[in-house]
């Protein structure tokens, strides 16, 4: 390659002086590689020589170390985001805003997760799946006050709510699994009071399965199993699955129940009337509970949840409004 020499008159600290600057560039016949040489000759025996290597780009600038650095700090900022999402992916981690409640059997064995919000991201992306590809729907209804929203409850969340608010739409979600299959359960919660008569159809469009609650302390809501909630069940969701449920199963042999309801020449409700009753409407089987005390609450969603996978989806009958 050719030289390129041109002479600069500069001043320094000691006094004015001529400089001579020789620009060699060569080609590595191998590699490609430029070299440039660069050789400056000052009057005082100062002399300085550069040299620069570096394969050119392809509009012919070479790459400079700046450049070089600059991709090699790319290239760490590459493997810390890695990192960092390597680490946000850590079995244990939740996102934001996410709450999970476990309930428990009452020996403190985990059976059921409540999701206010979103799941754990920690959760795989192929477990979510599966766990979503099984979705079922309950629906439970019965009179007013019979104990259906606190068996949801505590089946659900763990606790027993003290205070009686009646209900008019309440729905929850819970991750149940039975048999080895992961069954994601929305439950459904109505109103027994006549004044939602109109309302309470809205509930059953899309169920698998129905709970039909009454009262063990009150005779009165086992009369209305059959003259109204299996007719109201039977018109809206012909064919599916139907569980008959005695709630309050602690007040059966309490003497303060016992006591008032002798007042009205009545008893607590007996397993045998509830077993006859079931098998009148047609009930797949008949479970007692009691969400103060927890007996029976997991054994009822259980039974449920195997009734409702016994549906398939081409044979499902679907719920309508008239």
């Amino acid at each position: 390659m050719p030289s390129r020499t041109h002479g600069t008159t500069g001043s320094g600290l000691f006094g004015r002086r001529r400089q001579n600057v020789t620009t060699t560039e060569s080609v590595n016949p191998i590699t490609g590689t430029h070299k440039t040489t660069t050789t400056t000759t000052s009057h005082g025996n100062h002399h300085h020589s550069h040299a620069t290597h570096g394969h050119h780009t392809t509009s012919g600038a070479p790459v400079t170390h700046h450049q070089r650095r600059a991709s090699f700090g790319d290239k760490i900022s590459g493997a810390m985001l890695k990192l960092r999402g390597s680490l946000t992916r850590r079995p244990g981690l939740k996102a934001a805003g996410t709450r999970r409640m476990n309930g428990t059997d009452g020996r403190g064995s985990h059976h059921v997760v409540y999701e206010k919000t979103e799941r754990s991201i920690a959760q795989p992306q192929e477990d979510h799946r599966v766990m979503a590809e099984i979705r079922r729907k309950l629906v439970i209804v019965g009179d007013g006050a019979c104990g259906k929203t606190c068996l949801l409850i505590v089946f659900s969340k763990g606790t027993f709510p003290e205070v009686y608010v009646p209900t008019v739409f309440e729905n929850y979600v819970a991750d149940v699994e039975v048999d080895g299959k992961h069954v994601e359960l929305a439950l459904w919660d109505t109103a027994g009071q006549e004044d939602y008569d109109r309302l309470r159809p809205l509930s059953y469009p899309d169920s698998h399965v129905i709970l039909i609650c009454f009262a063990i302390d009150s005779p009165d809501s086992l009369d209305n199993v059959q003259e109204k909630w299996i007719s109201e069940v039977l018109h809206f969701c012909q064919g599916l699955p139907i569980i008959l449920v005695g709630c309050k199963k602690d007040l059966r042999f309490d003497q303060r129940t016992i006591e008032e309801l002798h007042k009205t020449s009545q008893k607590p409700v007996t397993p045998e009337q509830a077993e006859d009753v079931c098998k009148k409407i047609g009930a797949q089987k008949y479970l007692e509970c009691s969400a103060k005390t927890n007996e029976g609450v997991r054994e009822v969603f259980e039974h449920a949840t195997r009734a409702a996978l016994l549906i398939r989806k081409k044979d499902k009958k679907k719920c309508m409004i008239l």
